[in-house]
């Protein structure tokens, strides 16, 4: 029995056609029931937004934290990292109060009445004190996750901000525990194994 070439054609562009399809249903149902999209904006909004008064010492700590944040958006921000492969970064950026250690824990002390936020600026300083001591960019990573998290997504509520999922401060939130990765125990194996 001699099949032609066009008879072969027909066939595999049939397959081809139901493999496709069978495949593309499949994908759409396990999305559909997983549910697997990062609800960012259903996160923010269950987060209570604490509200201080102007020149309250809340409101001067919380105006510093953005002031950070920007500072490590302009060092690091947008995959910029290589920018501390100069020496001559790293030695500008010491000396920058948003990597002084002392400072976290001082906006700590006067942000103390937030729930958990002590704990993320902890972090942040013990941080700050890794890079100090070792010039390891990824302390600087973490440091602007944190940093981020809380100003666009805890103190200011930024439409369409990135949430990384790091801080304790916002991790409560019921949403948050269900769609969001939790990125809090990839600082703390890191602060286990950099302690200085």
């Amino acid at each position: 029995m001699k099949v032609s070439l066009k008879t072969n054609l027909v066939a595999a562009g049939v397959a081809v056609t139901l493999i496709g399809s069978a495949f593309a249903w499949g994908f759409s149902e396990i999305t559909a029931k997983s549910n697997t999209e990062p609800k960012t904006a259903e996160v923010i909004a269950q987060i209570v937004q604490p509200i201080y008064s102007p020149e309250t010492p809340e409101s001067h700590a919380i105006a510093l934290l953005k002031t950070y944040h920007n500072q490590f958006n302009t060092w690091i921000g947008y995959g910029n990292e290589s920018y501390f492969k100069n020496v001559v970064a790293w030695d500008s950026a010491l000396s920058n109060e948003a990597l002084n250690p002392l400072s976290y824990r001082q906006l700590a002390a006067k942000l103390a009445s937030i729930q958990a936020i002590e704990i993320d600026l902890y972090r942040v300083s013990d941080l700050a004190e890794i890079a100090n001591k070792t010039h390891d960019v990824q302390a600087l990573i973490y440091m602007h996750r944190i940093l981020h998290d809380l100003d666009l997504n805890y103190f200011h509520k930024t439409p369409g901000s990135d949430y990384w999922g790091i801080t304790e401060t916002i991790r409560h939130t019921t949403e948050a525990k269900e769609v969001i990765p939790d990125t809090r125990s990839d600082v703390a194996k890191y602060l286990e194994k950099n302690k200085v």
